[in-house]
């Protein structure tokens, strides 16, 4: 069982939010998850800074950082997910990477219902908390060097 990170004030956990981070304490040995970490600062090349307050921060026994969305299916509109692109570009290029779980999916949008320039969003469509820890380990194994890292550009927003 890993440690789950308490320490500053929290803010509301959603209904669901609560089952992901439930389900994130059966992680394998090693796995650290801190709930509500600190903001990050996104600073893009269009519009204003901003900060972004991940849901959670998976870190790996390796020393890798996840930061996680929960999101539900109804929140994926169009300038969340050009948002969302936005920061994941952010945490990529600081060494993280970042990954959005959509836990209240029914389905998975089929290939060409989404904008074309969302194909390297990081996004699991889940039926529910149980898919939550092999998308996040998929999340850390899809990262290792032996792989190509998808990393969007704005330019590719």
């Amino acid at each position: 069982m890993n440690s789950m990170a308490h320490a500053k004030p929290m803010r509301l956990v959603t209904d669901l939010e609560r089952p992901v981070f439930d389900v994130l304490r059966d992680l394998p040995p090693g796995y650290t998850v801190d709930i509500q970490p600190d903001q990050v600062e996104i600073v893009p090349e269009w519009g204003q800074a901003f900060f972004y307050e991940p849901d959670c921060l998976v870190m790996a026994p390796d020393g890798r950082r996840l930061l996680v969305e929960v999101k539900s299916r109804y929140a994926l509109t169009l300038m969340n997910m050009a948002l969302l692109t936005t920061i994941q570009h952010h945490v990529q290029v600081s060494g993280a990477e970042f990954l959005v779980l959509v836990p209240d999916a029914q389905t998975k949008p089929s290939p060409g219902q989404l904008l074309a320039q969302f194909d390297l969003l990081h996004i699991a469509y889940l039926h529910g908390s149980s898919g939550v820890v092999p998308a996040v380990l998929g999340a850390f194994r899809d990262a290792t060097e032996d792989r190509p890292r998808k990393i969007a550009t704005p330019s590719q927003q």
